[in-house]
């Protein structure tokens, strides 16, 4: 049986991050988290026929497998060969840590960098011409993104992974 061309198979998405900050930090000494984490995502749909629909994206912060901040990312729709920025606020409001988390944070505060991971849950539909796909789940893991306390340091963009 032939296979169809390979430029006909959809291409994988492209997801990065192209910037990071931390505003308003606050860990209590009773180990609560309160701070605004900001974050500029690129998508890139490099598909010329594939257009993508967003139903639901929920963003994660996490340190050390710890939550430290949740946000939902409003639905959109991406066209083909696209770039998308989307602009993130991450808000931890007194937000419980436990075990080595406070420790660790404190120490990574002090050196003026923390090393973060960026988790983004989705639902998606394809778009080709006039049909849709049904919904499927999507995942993307951006790690390390490391983030400066000072904003005078320049920020390194971050790769990440893609599954659907």
């Amino acid at each position: 049986m032939a296979h169809p061309p390979s430029h006909s198979r959809p291409k994988h998405l492209d997801y990065s991050v192209e910037s990071a900050a931390v505003q308003n930090f606050n860990l209590t000494d009773a180990n609560h988290l309160y701070a605004n984490f900001d974050f500029t995502i690129r998508s890139y749909n490099p598909n010329s026929l594939v257009s993508i629909y967003y139903d639901k994206v929920e963003i994660y912060v996490l340190y050390e497998d710890q939550t430290l901040a949740t946000n939902t990312i409003q639905s959109f729709f991406q066209s083909h060969k696209n770039v998308t920025r989307l602009q993130v606020r991450a808000t931890a409001q007194t937000v419980a840590l436990y075990g080595s988390v406070p420790k660790d944070i404190r120490v990574e505060k002090s050196s003026e960098d923390i090393e973060l991971d960026l988790f983004l849950k989705a639902k998606i539909r394809f778009k080709v011409g006039r049909w849709k796909s049904k919904g499927r789940s999507m995942s993307v893991f951006c790690s390390p993104v490391l983030v400066n306390f000072s904003r005078d340091k320049s920020f390194y963009r971050t790769s990440c992974e893609v599954e659907i």
